[in-house]
Order: C-alpha cells, then sequence, then structure tokens
C-alpha cells in the first residue's frame, strides 16, 4: 500500500466548500477516505491511492520539504540551535527540486548506470557471501533473523561500497541513519528528536572530514 505525507495546514470540519485535489485544497477523511485524509499524530495530509498520488506529484505547488513544518514545531527560541540539522536534510534529494535536484540527480545516475552496477557486482556477491557464511556460522542450527541479521546489512553494505567507505563502520553509520530518520515519527516530543537526529548529524560529518 503506498502513501505519502503531505505537509500543510489541519483540515477545516468548518469550510462549507468542498476543496479536491484537483481544485487544490484537500478533502476530509469522511469525504473522501480513499484519497485524502489528515493524520493527527503525523500532523499531516495523508494519500493512500496511486492515482491521489500520481495527482500530487504532479503538482508544482506541492513539495517533499518537510524541514518547515518540523521548525516550525519547535519552541522560537530554540530553533537556531537545529539550524545546521534542517540545513543538512534540505540538501537531500528528496527535498531538493528544480535545476539543483536535476544536476544531482544525473551524478547519482551516473554512478548506479547499468555499466556501474555491473562492474560492482562480483565485489557485492563477494560481500554478500562472506555475511551469509558468517551468520551460519556463528548461529549454526538455532533460530536467527533474517532481517536483522541480513535484510538490514546488505543494503547498507552496498551503499558503503559506492561511498567508497569502510565496511567495518556500517554498524555506527546505520545508528546515525536510524537517528535521523527517527526525527519523522515517534512517540518522543519533537525537541527530543530534533537533538538525536542533530547529534547524529553531527557526529557524521565530523566522521566524513577525518
Amino acid at each position: 500500500c503506498a502513501s505519502v505525507g503531505i505537509q500543510s495546514d489541519p483540515p477545516d470540519h468548518g469550510a462549507t466548500e468542498d476543496e479536491g485535489v484537483d481544485g487544490g485544497g484537500a478533502e476530509t477523511e469522511e469525504e473522501a477516505p480513499d484519497a485524502l485524509h489528515w493524520n493527527d499524530e503525523r500532523q499531516c495530509w495523508e494519500a493512500r491511492d496511486y492515482d491521489t498520488i500520481f495527482k500530487l506529484m504532479r503538482m508544482p505547488g506541492l513539495t517533499s520539504d518537510m524541514t518547515t513544518h518540523l521548525r516550525a514545531q519547535l519552541p522560537v527560541d530554540r530553533r537556531p540551535e537545529f539550524d545546521g540539522l534542517f540545513r543538512f536534510l534540505q540538501r537531500r534529494l528528496l527535498y531538493l527540486s528544480g535545476d539543483t535536484h536535476r544536476s544531482l540527480h544525473r551524478h547519482l545516475t551516473a554512478s548506479l548506470s547499468p555499466k556501474s552496477v555491473k562492474s560492482m557486482m562480483p565485489q557485492l556477491l563477494q560481500d554478500t557471501q562472506s555475511l551469509l557464511s558468517s551468520v551460519f556460522e556463528e548461529v549454526r542450527y538455532e533460530a536467527w533473523d533474517f532481517v536483522q541479521r541480513v535484510a538490514l546489512k546488505v543494503p547498507m553494505t552496498i551503499i558503503l561500497r559506492i561511498m567508497g567507505l569502510p565496511l567495518d563502520d556500517a554498524e555506527k553509520i546505520q545508528r546515525w541513519a536510524h537517528d535521523v530518520e527517527s526525527l519523522f515519527g515517534g512517540s518522543a516530543p519533537i525537541l527530543d528528536r530534533c537533538r538525536v537526529a542533530k547529534a547524529a548529524v553531527d557526529a557524521f560529518e565530523d566522521y566524513l572530514l577525518q
């Protein structure tokens, strides 16, 4: 089930006009249960079907940048403390648009071209085989979690190979990535989530500068 969150103002249930997707507004859950509905916990509109998401993605007025909405949830006097965090997040490909997005996308596409991926396959297969062998050697005939032991580690291994980073650093880089992503969900207060994400971003940037 595909879904996308749209950061916007909550619904005005007292409105008299029906503002649908095509009209530039958003319908309430009662009016369009299969199109858009307001998620109080995430503080965003959610689209849950392909046709609606497709329409939304073609609307130039929408953006996937959630940083403005997240920053607005912080106390005004604490926002400058996290300026570096939000600048970091705004450089993510998902949040970029226009020429900046296209330029970065071209660079990434070149790194992930069929020719580049094919040249990496022997190394990636070797890495995966090595990972599986180490897991089988460790667990023997005991029950084990495939997702935790393998499925989460293989993508990180590929990312590290592409970036040219040591595989031995996979665990801490995975932890930093998890801490940053925790900013976008969870039950912890927004200020606590920002602190955790900022610490992860600072640690990652220091790591890259070493």
